[in-house]
């Protein structure tokens, strides 16, 4: 008897132990989701080995310089991460325009964007503070472009991209994507303000962009970017503003006579990317993907500085005449109020921020 019960003992002893091993059983790391939840192993959750492959869309063509930096964003990630990273690019609105990129970011079904800062503005008021006329000190836009980078290195900079990440779940991996001092195009030459008056001026559907034209007495027209050229050359507009290369880029020379170099607003573009995918990698990925965005737009800033410099001439070449003695004082002096009519009381803090900062 004590013999059949030692062995009936032993047999629920082996099987005791086999049940807890099959319930302590962990899930292994490839079975993990982003989010540290347990899921099944199947093709739609790839192994552990597989590299992180990280989606950024953006509305520029491949030949911009916004294309160029993630190119070389791409390069530099892929390179230091020995393969754990992989970098797809989708240029040419091929995911929506810049508000759907935005809101994919934000989502999370995109990783990563470059809006520019008035496109952001929508999302996040305080970046409203870049596009405030005339904020950046510099005589031209290379000048300038080192200001913006200071500002973006700035404890002020750093405080701008917390509010973003802390009210949007986004951060900017940069804030200092140089794009280019926007600049008139027209069928009169534009030297000062008072020639603005009554002129039908295409600007970007956003108080940011519509409030410094309105100071200066234009018939503010926005319109789809897609629309303005034809719009042009039907004289439903008689003008437009944006930045050197992008008026080459889109032959508006071939529609307007003059472009005066007014350089009202001081575009950048800013690379956001989504906070959640962020904090899910390691602090050497973070690291690594900070650093390559930030030498890849250096790399596109002074890219785009040259152009919008050099394009200059070209364009005359082909016709259209650049009004280079601009008043630009007078723009100053008429565009002084904008920024009290689109900033709230905690952006206009951060502008007397971000024009101390110049001054260091």
């Amino acid at each position: 008897m004590n013999k059949l019960m030692r062995c009936a003992a032993a047999c629920t002893a082996v099987l005791l132990f086999a049940a807890c091993s099959a319930k302590s059983e962990k899930p292994s790391a490839a079975s993990q989701s982003r989010s540290g939840a347990p899921t099944e192993q199947s093709e739609l959750a790839p192994a552990a080995k597989d590299p992180i492959v990280i989606k950024i869309g953006h509305e520029q063509t491949i030949e911009s310089n916004s294309h160029k930096a993630f190119e070389k964003f791409e390069e530099l990630v892929e390179a230091g991460s020995k393969g754990q990273i992989s970098v797809e690019i989708m240029p040419n609105a091929q995911l929506g325009n810049e508000n759907d990129l935005v809101e994919g970011v934000k989502m999370g079904t995109l990783h990563m964007s470059v809006p520019s800062a008035g496109a952001l503005s929508r999302f996040y008021a305080p970046f409203s503070v870049f596009m405030v006329p005339y904020y950046l000190d510099g005589s031209g836009e290379a000048e300038q472009y080192q200001n913006l980078v200071k500002i973006a290195n700035s404890e002020v900079g750093e405080q701008i991209n917390n509010g973003l990440i802390e009210a949007t779940g986004m951060r900017a991996l940069d804030i200092a994507q140089w794009y280019g001092n926007r600049n008139i195009t027209s069928n009169v030459p534009i030297r000062k303000p008072e020639d603005l008056k009554g002129i039908r001026i295409r600007t970007p559907d956003a108080p940011v962009n519509t409030e410094p034209m309105k100071a200066c007495g234009a018939a503010v027209t926005p319109m789809a970017f897609g629309e303005v050229y034809m719009a042009l050359s039907q004289g439903v507009i008689d003008a437009q503003e944006n930045p050197n290369i992008v008026i080459f880029n889109k032959k508006f020379y071939e529609v307007q006579k003059y472009l005066s170099l007014s350089g009202h607003i001081s575009q950048n573009q800013v690379v956001i990317i989504n906070e959640a995918f962020f904090q899910s990698l390691t602090p050497e990925q973070q690291e690594l993907l900070q650093g390559a965005m930030k030498e890849a737009d250096v790399y596109a800033s002074e890219l785009q500085v040259k152009e919008n410099n050099d394009i200059l001439d070209t364009m005359a070449g082909m016709g259209i005449e650049i009004i280079r003695d601009v008043d630009v004082a007078t723009f100053k002096e008429a565009t002084s109020s904008v920024a009290n009519v689109i900033l709230d009381e905690e952006g206009l803090a951060l502008l007397e921020k971000v024009r101390e900062v110049q001054k260091s």
